[in-house]
């Protein structure tokens, strides 16, 4: 009787929270995952993972801060017309970590290269939190394997769980969603995002997660991100 009612109170727990969120759809093409690392004292996820089996274009627009993650910088420099995946973690944000935040990357970048038979040029890092602290690369490193196993496409449940993932400070988690008919075709487009007080310089420590199943060049899409973000963020 008494797990009877656990069960049923976790229930009713679960559609308060869902029903704060918008009814965010599944894209074509994109897997995504989310575990605790132990990053932080409690049990709440900390790392995740966006999978694109097939794939993906790629267009970002970061902080001009001094103090920039080393992710930034790996990223910029990543295969931007196919991208195989994106690794975020909280509580630590892997900057002013000299050698050794680049060299987790690197790291992590061999670990899940070789478990997915890709080129470590087709994965892109994010990480917020803690500035100077060296980076936990056997915490993150040993939840990856757990990362890749949980992977599935996304629904309402699991978007909302990668929004919390990604939280430092912030108070709630942040989605949003939209779907545009065109004269071919039917297109989704998903988003999360993290931030709360630090938003300057630009992006500073905000993340943006923009994903959509549309059909668009690489050029194309950095000139709408590019001109988007300068009417938005």
């Amino acid at each position: 009787m008494t797990t009877l009612f656990q069960n049923f109170f976790k229930k009713k727990q679960l559609n308060r929270v869902t029903k704060d969120f918008p009814e965010m759809p599944s894209i074509d093409g994109l897997e995504i995952s989310t575990v605790s690392a132990g990053l932080y004292n409690t049990n709440r996820d900390d790392v995740s993972l966006f999978y694109f089996p097939d794939g993906a274009i790629f267009s970002g627009v970061y902080t001009k801060s001094s103090t920039r993650s080393v992710c930034i910088d790996w990223n910029i420099k990543a295969n931007k017309k196919d991208v195989r995946a994106l690794l975020v973690n909280t509580r630590n944000a892997n900057a002013y970590t000299g050698k050794q935040g680049l060299n987790s990357i690197i790291e992590l970048s061999k670990f899940f290269s070789d478990k997915k038979k890709i080129s470590n040029k087709q994965i892109l890092f994010a990480s917020t939190g803690v500035i100077g602290q060296p980076f936990p690369l056997a915490k993150v490193k040993l939840a990856l394997p757990n990362l890749i196993e949980k992977l599935k496409k996304p629904i309402k449940l699991t978007w909302i769980k990668q929004a919390l993932s990604i939280m430092t400070t912030d108070t709630f988690g942040k989605m949003s969603c939209a779907a545009v008919q065109t004269n071919k075709d039917f297109i989704n487009i998903a988003g999360i995002a993290k931030g709360s007080g630090m938003i300057a310089p630009n992006m500073a420590t905000m993340f943006g997660f923009i994903f959509t199943d549309a059909n668009i060049s690489q050029e194309v899409l950095s000139k709408m991100l590019k001109r988007n973000t300068e009417n938005t963020f």
